[in-house]
């Protein structure tokens, strides 16, 4: 499997560099090739969500981000199943690293936990105010 980097321009998208435009022209003209494309991750947007779950524990009784990130994982669905040594099945959450989850996919996540913590944890809060939150949080 081959790696590019493209950017969009207009209608279209062109290599951003000059390794990404070598690559491309060994596609000869007219071949068809498949693309799977990925989203680099923002780790300012990264440092947004951890924030949100600091909001999270310092305004409930949880004690710590993990525990509120593993929950969160199991209330947005994002788990597998699996069997474990006694034969019992278990929730698995998923990751949300950098290498499993792209920027697109975490924006969607991102904004479904928003909606999540305000109906299951801060049900008092409105969004603009976990907004501002978490402003405060990252600005620290």
């Amino acid at each position: 499997m081959t790696t590019i980097n493209l950017i969009r321009k207009g209608d279209y998208f062109v290599p951003s560099l000059e390794e990404d435009l070598e690559k491309l022209t060994k596609v000869k003209f007219g071949e068809i090739i498949q693309v799977t494309f990925k989203k680099p991750r923002n780790s300012k947007f990264h440092r947004k969500f951890f924030a949100l779950l600091q909001i999270v524990v310092g305004n409930t009784d949880y004690k710590n981000v993990n525990q509120v990130l593993m929950l969160m994982k199991l209330k947005l669905g994002y788990f597998e199943f699996i069997v474990n040594t006694n034969g019992k099945l278990v929730y698995m959450p998923k990751s949300i690293s950098f290498g499993k989850m792209d920027e697109i996919e975490f924006q969607i996540f991102y904004k479904q936990a928003i909606h999540k913590v305000l109906s299951d944890f801060l049900t008092n809060w409105e969004e603009e105010h976990v907004n501002q939150a978490i402003e405060q949080v990252i600005r620290f």
